[in-house]
C-alpha cells in the first residue's frame, strides 16, 4: 500500500504532462553501477540520459556522478541527454549531484531536451552543447490534483526548475512565469538566448 502512495505521488510531481509513448520509457530496473564503471563510456566519463526522468533514473545517474568524480582518469564527466522529459523531484537530484562533484560536468544535447531534460542541461558546471539538429522544450511543471499540500510542493519545485532555466542563459522574459505552454526552441536558437555555448558536428574532445 505505501509503495502504491509513494509511486503515485512521483507521478501526481511530473515535471511534464506525459503522453502514453514517454511514460512506457520510464525506467524501472537500476544499472549495476559496478558493472557500469568498467564500461568504454564510464572510461570516457559519459553518462547517457535516454529516459524518461523519474527517480530511479536520477539515483542511477547520480551514483555515475559519484563514481566518475572519483576516477583520477577522468578529468571531465559528460551527460549526453536525449529525452523527452520527466518528473521535477527527480531533476532536482541530479542538479543538487553536480555541485557536490569536484570535475566539471558538461552537458549535450543529442537530439531532445524537453521539460525537466531540459533543467538538466541548463544545470551544468562545465560547457553546454547542442547537436546542430537537436530541440529544447520548457512549460511549467503540472499537478493532478486538487491537495494544497501538493501544490504548495510543485510551487517549490517549479521555482527551482525556473531559477535554473533562467541562470542557464537568457531565454525570452516573456516566457516566464511559465506556463502549461510548450516553448520548443532549436539549438541554433538556444545559442543565441546563450543556453548552449556551442553547437558541435562531433564529440566536443574531437573538435
Amino acid at each position: 500500500m505505501w509503495k502504491a502512495l509513494v509511486i503515485g505521488l512521483c507521478w501526481i510531481l511530473a515535471g511534464c504532462a506525459m503522453s502514453v509513448e514517454e511514460t512506457t520509457s520510464m525506467h524501472t530496473m537500476p544499472l549495476d553501477i559496478n558493472e557500469w564503471i568498467g564500461s568504454p563510456a564510464a572510461a570516457k566519463g559519459c553518462i547517457f540520459i535516454h529516459e524518461g526522468i523519474d527517480p530511479i533514473l536520477a539515483q542511477e545517474i547520480a551514483d555515475k556522478i559519484l563514481a566518475l568524480d572519483q576516477r583520477p582518469d577522468v578529468q571531465r564527466i559528460t551527460l549526453m541527454i536525449n529525452s523527452f522529459g520527466g518528473q521535477a523531484v527527480a531533476f532536482r537530484v541530479i542538479y543538487n549531484c553536480l555541485r557536490l562533484t569536484h570535475k566539471p560536468v558538461d552537458t549535450v544535447n543529442l537530439g531532445n531536451c524537453y521539460s525537466a531534460a531540459c533543467a538538466v542541461f541548463a544545470s551544468a558546471t562545465g560547457m553546454r552543447y547542442a547537436c546542430e539538429n537537436a530541440h529544447f522544450m520548457v512549460h511549467r511543471p503540472q499537478l493532478v490534483g486538487p491537495s494544497k499540500g501538493l501544490k504548495d510542493l510543485l510551487d517549490f519545485e517549479v521555482k527551482t526548475y525556473e531559477a535554473t532555466l533562467k541562470k542557464g542563459g537568457s531565454l525570452p522574459a516573456e516566457w516566464f512565469p511559465l506556463t502549461e505552454e510548450k516553448r520548443f526552441f532549436t539549438a541554433q536558437q538556444a545559442l543565441q538566448y546563450k543556453f548552449v555555448d556551442r553547437i558541435i558536428t562531433g564529440l566536443p574532445a574531437s573538435e
